[in-house]
């Protein structure tokens, strides 16, 4: 008698379950700004689980706040992590995590600005130049002030 199946599969195919955090991996978020966070769950099968039952935590835990399904606001400047968890069938905890950095103030200048160097003055268009100043250093130690 032949039982139904193709090739190797075989129903007993183990693999560890996982926890990936799925949402694109960001840098940098500015504060006040908002994040959706996702997760996917992977049985042993290999199987994703849809509408997991997931853990959001945040550290440190005034840092921004994140509610049940992953979303999140930013509210104080500093390194931030964000981890995922769920208990699996078999009492297990398995869990996933991301770091990135929260800034108060974050000023985007995207205009022309006056480079004085040592061996004079020239005039270059400066482009996302990010600084919480009106005054950056960039490339070889030149002092960029936006004008």
């Amino acid at each position: 008698m032949y039982l139904s199946f193709i090739g190797t599969d075989i129903t007993d195919d183990y693999v560890d379950p996982t926890l990936q955090i799925t949402s694109p991996q960001i840098i940098s978020i500015k504060v006040g700004q908002k994040f959706k966070f996702t997760a996917r769950y992977f049985v042993t099968s290999g199987t994703p689980v849809d509408n997991p039952n997931l853990v959001w935590i945040v550290s440190p835990s005034n840092a921004l706040t994140i509610d049940d399904i992953g979303f999140a606001t930013a509210t104080s400047d500093g390194v931030r992590t964000i981890q995922v968890s769920i208990v699996n069938a078999l009492g297990t905890t398995i869990s996933a995590e991301t770091s990135f950095s929260v800034r108060e103030v974050v000023t985007v200048i995207t205009e022309t600005a006056k480079m004085t160097t040592n061996t004079g003055t020239s005039t270059k268009t400066v482009r996302d130049l990010t600084t919480n100043t009106s005054t950056t250093t960039v490339d070889d130690g030149v002092v960029v002030t936006a004008t």
